[in-house]
């Protein structure tokens, strides 16, 4: 027996609700679904226990059961409330139906398409049928000839005779897995058992289908009614349980709860697992699980801010960057080229902080430094070089010279008033 479920409105719940009472359900248009009845519970029970469901989840449906898919859909989209198809009786319940309700039926659109549909129906208008049953009394031969194979298949719809093989779905799986407690926890010692068990639960699901995660949510309730929510954003993906584990109990380190635990859910977002693949002449690094571990660690130490990679900004000021996430990329293959006399390496060393310099003028420009990194006359000077910029916030203006001295190549920075060697090149 089959069971179609019909709404006037497009509601993303009426798969829900098919799924709530069979594990074999076809979504047949946005608005309709059809599901397989099976087992001992008549057809009659079966459609009042769904339609009282629909009304507690506030949908207005209709619904049809039949042995034919076709017949209970094309009765669901054309009556109201229950209707109970019995065996052999899909002709006579579909004789009084108008033409025009084939077009509800998804499976004529896989077969027909619409054009020819529509200009088939208009043919049959011609001809003076109306209805369903008109169109089933006609000769299968006389329609063959005259209509092609789509006019037969339209024929067996109308006498509630054309059988197909239903598209069954599964809903979207969900990688999530919940615990209520019977009382509340306040240590990492108490949680680490039930964040394992959480977490074996969502990796096999995970395993199951051949994925991984790279990035975990923790939601808990707190015993102060308030909730605590933790997001974990993997550099690569893992189903390795014990080291998400550990991993999530760090983070929850860095930002504990401020009550005790009365629920947890953890949900786990699918991505496709980790290709490792090395090279036989490459050098072999830290496991990146291991520097993950590390980083999670530094962080409790000196904070989220102090720990990740430098990203430069878009801004002209000198060494203006902020903090990301560590994520290590494999850099590519290059050939490394020679150096030769037409190419000059030249590099630049930072003293980290800049050195701080007393500095002569000389018709405004640089004659004589002394600081505790090179002291003597300035031999040869280039510049000065000024840049200034975010004057709607915090203002910076500041002129940078190339200044040989007896020692090597500086770099002068002028500040304001405030003079400074920032390093040298080598």
């Amino acid at each position: 027996m089959y069971l179609c479920i019909h709404t006037t409105i497009q509601d993303i719940s009426l798969f829900d609700l098919a799924w709530e009472f069979s594990p074999l359900v076809e979504t047949t248009r946005a608005d309709t679904v059809v599901l397989e009845l099976r087992g001992n519970t008549p057809a009659d029970d079966s459609a009042q226990l769904v339609m009282n469901r629909a009304r507690e989840l506030g949908l207005d449906v209709s619904i049809a059961v039949s042995t034919n898919a076709d017949a209970a859909i094309l009765i669901a989209c054309a009556c109201t409330g229950i209707t109970i198809i019995r065996p052999g009786g899909e002709a006579e319940r579909l004789s009084n139906l108008p033409l025009t309700c084939l077009e509800s039926c998804l499976s004529v659109v896989d077969v027909i398409q619409p054009p020819r549909l529509t200009e088939i129906i208009q043919i049959l208008d011609l001809w003076g049928i109306r209805t369903l049953g008109e169109l089933g009394a006609l000769p299968e031969a006389g329609i063959s000839e005259r209509l092609g194979p789509s006019g037969v298949i339209l024929r067996q719809l109308a006498r509630g005779e054309h059988y197909r093989h239903l598209h069954f779905r599964e809903p979207a799986p969900s990688f999530s897995s919940s615990e209520e407690l019977d009382s509340p926890i306040e240590t990492l010692d108490q949680m680490s058992p039930l964040l394992a068990h959480l977490m074996k639960h969502v990796c096999s699901a995970l395993r199951e289908r051949g994925l991984a995660t790279h990035e975990i949510a923790l939601q808990a309730r707190l015993e102060d009614r308030s909730t605590y929510e933790r997001r974990l954003k993997l550099p690569f993906p893992t189903s390795d349980i014990k080291w998400l584990t550990r991993r999530l109990l760090i983070d929850i380190d860095n930002a504990k709860p401020r009550a005790g635990i009365q629920s947890l859910t953890l949900i786990a977002e699918p991505a496709p697992p980790r290709v490792l693949q090395t090279g036989l002449f490459e050098p072999v690094g830290p496991e990146i699980e291991t520097i993950e571990i590390t980083l999670a660690k530094l962080v409790r130490l000196v904070g989220e801010m102090r720990v990740g990679s430098p990203d430069v900004l878009d801004s002209h000021k000198p060494d203006s960057f902020h903090m990301k996430s560590f994520a290590p990329k494999k850099p590519p293959r290059s050939k490394q080229s020679r150096l030769t006399e037409e190419q000059p390496l030249l590099g630049f060393r930072f003293f980290r902080p800049s050195i701080s310099a007393e500095v002569r003028l000389k018709n405004g420009t640089p004659a004589y430094v002394r600081s505790r990194a090179a002291s003597g006359e300035v031999l040869k000077s280039a510049g000065p070089w000024r840049s200034s910029g975010d004057w709607q916030r915090e203002m910076w203006r500041r002129d940078e010279w190339d200044a040989l001295l007896d020692q090597g190549l500086y770099r002068l920075v002028r500040e304001g008033e405030r003079w400074s060697i920032e390093g040298m090149y080598d």
